[in-house]
C-alpha cells in the first residue's frame, strides 16, 4: 500500500481493491494508510458506503468524500472549473459544492457521464497541490451510480496523482451481487491490483492478545481463540472484552459477545446505539436528538457512555457519530423484534422528514417503508425517484420507481394525493431503465403505462407511450416501426411538432433497413413540419436523415451538404444526442465517396466535441470509427496505440464490437494470430445480439483472412458463410462487398489446393463458388447503377474480378493491376500490398515478365515493410523464391520499421551467382533471408581471410550448422 502511495505521489495512479471478510481488519488497514498519507502531507478523501438495503442515494460514497475533505481546499479546486461544472457538481452534491445547482428535466443520457467527467476534473484539481488518496470503504454497500463511477474511473487513469482503494466484504459476493462484476470488471485493468486481507495465523493471535492485554496470554486461551475466531482479529478482540476471565468459557457465538457491550449500557445509550443501528449512516447532534427524542444534556451523556464502551465512534472532522463496526450494528439490530425496528424506523423517517432534504428522500422512503406507512412510502418514494433523475442516477431512479409502483399496485393511494399517477411511475421507470442500457425492461414497463389507461380517452399519451416504445426498441426495427405506425393513428391531427418527431424517428429506422427512398421521404415529411426555434432539434435530425438517404441514394455531394446544414442547426439546438448523431453520419457519408481520411478528420472532431458534451458513448463509438479508418488508411502505428487507449475506456456494445473488429484485423495482418483469434472471438460473441449490417462483414471477412493465414480455407469459408447468412438479403454497398472479396480469395486458395492436391472436384466447386460470389457482388452494383456507387465496392468487384481468375487457374495480371489502382485510389494501404503482390504472383505464372514481376513485387515487400505486415511480406518472399526473383528490399529498416545495424540496402544477386547455385542457397539455407545470403556474399569479396560460413553463422547463429553446409556445398569454403 506505502509502495503503491509511492507511485502515486509520482504520477502512477491505481487502484486497489481491498477484500476481506467482515473484521478481519480492511478498515483498519486503510486508517492507517490514511495516517501515512497525512504524514506526508497528501490530501485524504475518506468515503463510506451505506447500509441501505436497496442502495438508494446515487453517489453517496463520493458525498460522504467531499464532506471529509477540507473546505478550503474543495472551494479552491471548484474555483478552476467551469461554470456549468460549478452547477452540475452542486446538484449531485448540495450540501457539500456552495453553487446555484444547473436545472434539469432528468431527460439526458449523457448527463451522468459528463458528471463524471466533471468529478474526475475535481479530483484532477485537488490533486495539483497535493497527491491523493480516495478510500472507499464497504463498497458492496455501494449504489449502482457510484460503481459505474469506479468503473470511469479506473478507465480514466493517466498521470495523476491518486490513489485509489475500494474495500468489499468477500464474504458478501454471492454469485449475483453486482459488487462480484465490479470487482472481475476493475481487476482486468492494468492500473488495478487486489490485496486480499487474510485472516491472522494462531501465532499472530496470540501476538494481538499479548498487545492487548499487556502481557503474555497462556496459550490455552489463545489457541481456544483462534479455534473460535479462525483468526479474525475482530472476533477474537470482542470475545476477548466479553469473556476473559470467565472460567466457564468464551461466548457461542460473534452476535453473543457484541450485544454483552450493549447489555452494559444504560437505558438512554442503548436507545441511541439502536437508533444508530437501523439508520444505517452516521448521524449528527440534529438527527439523534429528533429521532430519540431525549433531552440535551441525556444525549451528551448517553453518547459519553456509548464513545466510553466503544460502541459508537464520533468523527471529530464532521461531528458526526456511527457505529464502531458494521457488525455491531449488524448485530444489534438483528436482536430488535419486528415492532421494535418499526418504531425506530418511523422516529428516523419523522427526524428526516422534519428537514425534508432532496438528498434525504430515498432514505426517507425507505425507513417510511420499514416503518409499515404505505403512502408516507409511496411519496417519499417518487420524490426519490425524481431526485436520483435530476442527478442522472437512472438506477438508482428505476429503484424508487419500482418501488412507489410496487407499492401503489399493494395498497393503492387515494386520487389526486400523490404528484404522479402510476402510468406515469412506469413511464419515468421505464426512461430510468433505458438509460442504464436495459432495453428489455424499458419496453415492458412501457407496455405496462400503455395497458393502464383508455388509449380513447387520452389518445396523446398513448402516442406518446408508443413512440418511446418505438425508440425503446432500436435494433427491432419491425416492432419499433409498429409502434410508430399506432402512434401515428393516435395522434390528434393539431400536434405537428409530435407528428414531426415521429417522421423522424420512422425515418431512421428505415435507414436501419437500408430502405432509403421510403428515410428520404419520411425525412422530407419531417422537415415540411418544422416550426423554427421550437422544433430545432427535431428539424437537425431530419435533415441529417435526408442528407444521408439522399448520398445513399446516389448524390453523396448533396447529401453531405444536408449534414453540414443539420450540424450548424444542431449545435443552435444544444441537442447533444442530435449533434453528435450528425458527426457519425457525416463520416459515413464522407466514407461513401471513398474519403477516408476526411472521414477521420471529421470523426476525431466529433470525438472531440462528444467528449466536451460529455456524450462518453458516442466518443467511444467515434474513437472506435476513427481506428477503423486509421487501419484502412494504413497508419498503424497510430492505430496501435488508439487500440491501447480505447481498452481502458468502458465501452458500450457497438463500440466494443468495433474496436475488437478493428483489434482482429490488425493483429491477423502483423502475424499476430492467437492475439487476433481472441479478438474475433469476442467480435463474433457480439455479434450474435447485435447483427447489424455496418459490423457483420468486416468481422467475418476479418476472421476468414485469420483462417487463411492459418492455412485453413475450409474453416475460413464457414466463417464466410455464417456472415453472410446473418446478413440475409441486405445489400448495404458500404460495407458488405468486403464479404464477397474475401469469399473469392477463398474460393481461390481452395482451388489452388486442390490443383496441388490433383482434387479436381475441389477445384471445380471453388470455382463455381468464386464466380458466384463475384455474379452477386456485380448484380448488387447493377441493380443500384442509379445509385452513387462507394468506391471501395468498385474496388472489391475488382479483387473479386482478379480472384476469379486465380481460381480458374489463369491469374491475370491486368485485373491484379487494376485492382491495385482502385485500392491505392483511396488509400487503402493493406489491401494495395495485397493486390500488388498477386499481380507479381500472376506475372511469374505467365512467364515472360520477369522485370514487372520483380518490380510489383519489390513494391508489394516495401509495403508490406511500411506497415509490418508480416504473413503477407512471408508470402511475398516464398514467391521471390519459387519464382527466382531478384528483388531489391531496403536492408536499414526491418518489417517493423526498426532500424537494422547491419547496413544499407544491398541487392539479392550482386554477383550474378547460377540459377543452381541460387537455388541451392534457397533449399539449404532456408532459415536465412535472402537479404542475408547475399550481403554475407558482399562482404567475403571484400574481406580477406574470412569465411563466408563465418559472416552466415554471425547473421543468424541458430543456422550457423545450415550456412556452414550453404558454403561448402558451392564450393567457397573447403570441406570441414
Amino acid at each position: 500500500m506505502r509502495s503503491a502511495w509511492r507511485d502515486a505521489d509520482a504520477g502512477r495512479p491505481s487502484l486497489i481493491v481491498l477484500t476481506g471478510d467482515a473484521g478481519v481488519g480492511k478498515s483498519r488497514l486503510v486508517r492507517e494508510l490514511e495516517t501515512v498519507v497525512r504524514e506526508e502531507h497528501g490530501l485524504v478523501l475518506h468515503g463510506q458506503c451505506l447500509e441501505l438495503s436497496h442502495g438508494e442515494l446515487p453517489y453517496a460514497p463520493l458525498a460522504s468524500a467531499l464532506r471529509s475533505a477540507d473546505t478550503a481546499e474543495v472551494a479552491r479546486a471548484l474555483s478552476e472549473l467551469p461554470i456549468e461544472a460549478r452547477r452540475e457538481l452542486a446538484r449531485a452534491f448540495p450540501d457539500t459544492i456552495g453553487e446555484t445547482p444547473a436545472e434539469t428535466t432528468g431527460e439526458d443520457p449523457f448527463g451522468q457521464s459528463r458528471l463524471f467527467g466533471w468529478i474526475l476534473s475535481l479530483l484532477r484539481q485537488l490533486s495539483n497541490r497535493a497527491s491523493v488518496l480516495l478510500s472507499i470503504e464497504d463498497s458492496h454497500l455501494a449504489d449502482t451510480s457510484s460503481r459505474d463511477f469506479l468503473r470511469f474511473l479506473a478507465q480514466s487513469l493517466r498521470s495523476e496523482h491518486f490513489l485509489v482503494v475500494v474495500t468489499l466484504r468477500s464474504d458478501e459476493l454471492h454469485r449475483e451481487h453486482p459488487a462480484r462484476a465490479l470487482v472481475s470488471e476493475l481487476t482486468r485493468l492494468d492500473a488495478v491490483g487486489q490485496i486480499a486481507v487474510a485472516p491472522l495465523s494462531e501465532a499472530e493471535i496470540g501476538r494481538q492478545v499479548q498487545s492487548i492485554l499487556g502481557g503474555a496470554p497462556p496459550p490455552e486461551l489463545v489457541h481456544r481463540l483462534y479455534t473460535r475466531t479462525q483468526g479474525n482479529p475482530f472476533y477474537t478482540e470482542e470475545l476477548l472484552a466479553a469473556g476473559i476471565g470467565d472460567d466457564d468459557g468464551l461466548p457461542a457465538s460473534l452476535q453473543d459477545a457484541l450485544l454483552l457491550r450493549a447489555d452494559r449500557l444504560g437505558q438512554s445509550a442503548r436507545t441511541l446505539l439502536r437508533i444508530a443501528a437501523a439508520a444505517g449512516r452516521p448521524m449528527d447532534e440534529a438527527l439523534i436528538e429528533r429521532a430519540s427524542g431525549l433531552a440535551p444534556l441525556e444525549i451528551e451523556a448517553a453518547l459519553r457512555e456509548c464513545i466510553d464502551h466503544n460502541v459508537l465512534v464520533c468523527d471529530r472532522r464532521s461531528g458526526e457519530y456511527h457505529v464502531r463496526h458494521a457488525l455491531l450494528a449488524e448485530a444489534v439490530y438483528a436482536d430488535l423484534l419486528p415492532v421494535e425496528r418499526a418504531s425506530l424506523h418511523r422516529r428516523l423517517a419523522t427526524a428526516l422528514d422534519e428537514h425534508a432534504l432532496a438528498q434525504t428522500a430515498g432514505e426517507r422512503a425507505r425507513h417510511w417503508q420499514l416503518a409499515h406507512d404505505p403512502r408516507r412510502a409511496l411519496l417519499a418514494s417518487i420524490e426519490a425517484g425524481a431526485r436520483a433523475e435530476r442527478v442522472f442516477g437512472y438506477g438508482e431512479a428505476l429503484a424508487h420507481f419500482l418501488r412507489a409502483v410496487e407499492i401503489w399496485d399493494r395498497e393503492p393511494p387515494e386520487a389526486q394525493t400523490t404528484p404522479l399517477d402510476r402510468v406515469a411511475l412506469l413511464t419515468r421507470a421505464a426512461r430510468a431503465a433505458r438509460w442504464i442500457g436495459d432495453s428489455d425492461a424499458a419496453c415492458d414497463l412501457c407496455q405496462r403505462a400503455l395497458g393502464g389507461f383508455d388509449h380513447g380517452a387520452d389518445p396523446l399519451r398513448a402516442a406518446h407511450l408508443l413512440e418511446r416504445l418505438g425508440r425503446y426498441q432500436p435494433w427491432n426495427v419491425e416492432s419499433s416501426l409498429d409502434a410508430f405506425r399506432r402512434g401515428l393513428s393516435l395522434l390528434p391531427g393539431e400536434c405537428p411538432a409530435e407528428r414531426m418527431r415521429f417522421y423522424v424517428d420512422e425515418a431512421l429506422e428505415f435507414s436501419f433497413l437500408g430502405r432509403w427512398e421510403d428515410a428520404k421521404a419520411r425525412a422530407a415529411d419531417a422537415v415540411e413540419l418544422a416550426q423554427g426555434d421550437a422544433t430545432l432539434a427535431s428539424e437537425s435530425a431530419a435533415r441529417a436523415l435526408l442528407g444521408t438517404a439522399i448520398a445513399f441514394l446516389g448524390d453523396p455531394g448533396a447529401g453531405e451538404r444536408d449534414l453540414r446544414d443539420a450540424l450548424v442547426l444542431a449545435r443552435q439546438s444544444g441537442s447533444t444526442e442530435e449533434l453528435v448523431q450528425i458527426y457519425l453520419d457525416l463520416g459515413e457519408v464522407l466514407r461513401l465517396q471513398g474519403r477516408i481520411a476526411d472521414a477521420l478528420e471529421v470523426v476525431l472532431d466529433g470525438e472531440a466535441a462528444a467528449v466536451a458534451l460529455g456524450a462518453l458513448p458516442f466518443a467511444n463509438f467515434m474513437a472506435a470509427n476513427a481506428a477503423d479508418d486509421l487501419f484502412r488508411l494504413g497508419q498503424w502505428d497510430a492505430l496501435g496505440q488508439r487500440l491501447a487507449e480505447l481498452a481502458r475506456r468502458q465501452l458500450d456494445r457497438p463500440a466494443r464490437l468495433l474496436r475488437e473488429s478493428v483489434a482482429g484485423r490488425l493483429d491477423a495482418a502483423r502475424g499476430q494470430l492467437d492475439a487476433a483469434a481472441d479478438h474475433f472471438a469476442a467480435a463474433m460473441e457480439l455479434c450474435r445480439d447485435l447483427a447489424l449490417v455496418e459490423f457483420v462483414p468486416a468481422v467475418y471477412s476479418g476472421v476468414a483472412e485469420l483462417e487463411l493465414w492459418r492455412g485453413r480455407p475450409e474453416t475460413a469459408r464457414e466463417r464466410l458463410a455464417e456472415g453472410l447468412a446473418k446478413l440475409g438479403t441486405g445489400e448495404n454497398l458500404l460495407h458488405i462487398p468486403s464479404l464477397h472479396s474475401m469469399g473469392a480469395r477463398v474460393e481461390a486458395d481452395r482451388a489452388e489446393l486442390g490443383r496441388a492436391r490433383r482434387d479436381r472436384a475441389t477445384q471445380a466447386a471453388a470455382g463455381v463458388a468464386a464466380q458466384a460470389h463475384h455474379d452477386r457482388l456485380a448484380e448488387s452494383l447493377e441493380l443500384n447503377a442509379t445509385a452513387s456507387s462507394p468506391p471501395e465496392a468498385s474496388a472489391h468487384l475488382a479483387t473479386c474480378a482478379a480472384e476469379l481468375t486465380r481460381a480458374l487457374g489463369a491469374p491475370d495480371p491486368r485485373r491484379w493491376k487494376s485492382a491495385a489502382e482502385l485500392w491505392r485510389g483511396h488509400g487503402n494501404l493493406y489491401r494495395v500490398a495485397y493486390a500488388t503482390f498477386r499481380h507479381a504472383e500472376a506475372l511469374v505464372v505467365t512467364r515472360g515478365q520477369r522485370s514487372q514481376a520483380q518490380t510489383a513485387l519489390g513494391s508489394a515487400l516495401e509495403l508490406c515493410r511500411h506497415l509490418g505486415t508480416e504473413p503477407l511480406a512471408t508470402e511475398a518472399r516464398r514467391l521471390a523464391r519459387r519464382g527466382r526473383l531478384s528483388v531489391a528490399i531496403p536492408a536499414d529498416v526491418d518489417a517493423h520499421g526498426d532500424t537494422d545495424p547491419r547496413g544499407p540496402a544491398l541487392e539479392e544477386n550482386p554477383f550474378s551467382l547460377t540459377e543452381r547455385e541460387l537455388e541451392v542457397l534457397r533449399l539449404l539455407g532456408a532459415g536465412l533471408t535472402n537479404r542475408e545470403i547475399s550481403q554475407a556474399l558482399f562482404i567475403s569479396q571484400h574481406t580477406a581471410g574470412v569465411h563466408v560460413s563465418h559472416i552466415l553463422g554471425k547473421l543468424g547463429v541458430a543456422n550457423r550448422v545450415m550456412a556452414a553446409a550453404v558454403a561448402e556445398r558451392l564450393g567457397l569454403v573447403p570441406r570441414g
